[in-house]
């Protein structure tokens, strides 16, 4: 029984972790919270409810997989899957590459290399100057 006794310098540090603890998951609670509210439950709600025959108005009927089965049936679903897998398989290693290009370029010795540098980085510094993606500014500039 004498090797399970804590001495009280280390009774003291155990109290002083485990308020340290505390406090740090105090910290991280809030950011914990709004990933549960607004990622988690959305996901686990609209997964329950796929399995639902619902119109908005009366209560939900558990049908199983049959929504599943319906939309595996329907051919406007597989030219939609073809359709995002060609535009991911198109899409993607043409943004990598550019990107790569890009960032390579930018790491290079060459004379005016901090204007270059500075008008890559202004767009994303700056969300009230106009967008290329939108006529008038960016997302953000219009929801003010």
């Amino acid at each position: 029984m004498a090797a399970l006794a804590v001495h009280p310098s280390k009774k003291t540090s155990i109290r002083r972790a485990a308020l340290k603890n505390a406090t740090a998951y105090l910290f991280i609670f809030p950011s914990f919270l709004g990933v549960l509210i607004f990622i988690v439950f959305p996901v686990l709600f609209a997964l329950y409810m796929s399995f639902q025959n619902w119109d908005g108005t009366s209560a939900p009927i558990f049908v199983g997989i049959a929504n599943y089965l319906d939309f595996l049936k329907d051919p406007l679903f597989w030219i939609a899957m073809r359709n995002t897998c060609i535009y991911t398989l198109v899409t993607m290693p043409i943004g990598v590459i550019l990107s790569m290009g890009i960032a390579l370029l930018l790491n290079q010795k060459v004379r005016g290399l901090a204007f270059f540098r500075t008008a890559m980085f202004i767009p994303v510094s700056r969300r009230d100057w106009p967008s290329p993606l939108s006529g008038s500014g960016s997302m953000t500039t219009t929801m003010d």
